[in-house]
C-alpha cells in the first residue's frame, strides 16, 4: 500500500483508512479528548509539520471529526471531515486551487467558505483557524 498522507507524530495516535481514488492511504488520527485551549477559546489542534504537502490531517475533537489543511499561502484551513455526497473523510483529499477535492468522487470544497464551486447549495461547515508556535489553532467549539 502506498502511503500518500502522513499524521500527527505523537502517541495518542491510531490509524484510519482513507481512500484516494484507487490507492488505500493510511493516515493517522489524533484523538484529543482533552485538548488545550488558549485564554481565547481555540483549540490547539496539530502540528503543522503534521499536516502533509498538498493533503489534510485527521483530529477529531470532542466528538467532531474535522480536517486540517494548510492552502497554497500557507494559511491553516479547518473544515468538518465529513463530504456531504457520500460521506468521504475529505482529510484523505488534496488541496488544489484553494478547494479540497474529495477522494471518492472528486467533489470539490473551498476551504475558505466550504461551499462546492460547482453547486453553491452544497458545502461543509468550516473553523476559523490560525498558526502560532508551529501549531493550528481553530475555533470549533
Amino acid at each position: 500500500m502506498k502511503s500518500a498522507a502522513r499524521g500527527c507524530t505523537e502517541a495518542a495516535c491510531g490509524f484510519r483508512i482513507a481512500f484516494w481514488g484507487k490507492v488505500s492511504v493510511y493516515q493517522r488520527v489524533k484523538r484529543l479528548s482533552d485538548v488545550p485551549k488558549n485564554r481565547d477559546g481555540w483549540a490547539n489542534l496539530c502540528v503543522v509539520s503534521d499536516i502533509p504537502a498538498g493533503g489534510g490531517c485527521y483530529v477529531l475533537h470532542g466528538g467532531k471529526a474535522l480536517a486540517v489543511f494548510l492552502d497554497e499561502p500557507g494559511q491553516a484551513r479547518v473544515v468538518d471531515d465529513t463530504c456531504p455526497h457520500a460521506g468521504a473523510s475529505l482529510s484523505g483529499g488534496r488541496v488544489e486551487e484553494g478547494c479540497v477535492i474529495c477522494p471518492w468522487h472528486g467533489w470539490a470544497f473551498d476551504l475558505g467558505h466550504g461551499r462546492c464551486p460547482d453547486n453553491p447549495a452544497i458545502g461543509v461547515a468550516t473553523y476559523p483557524a490560525r498558526v502560532e508556535g508551529g501549531r493550528v489553532w481553530a475555533k470549533v467549539d
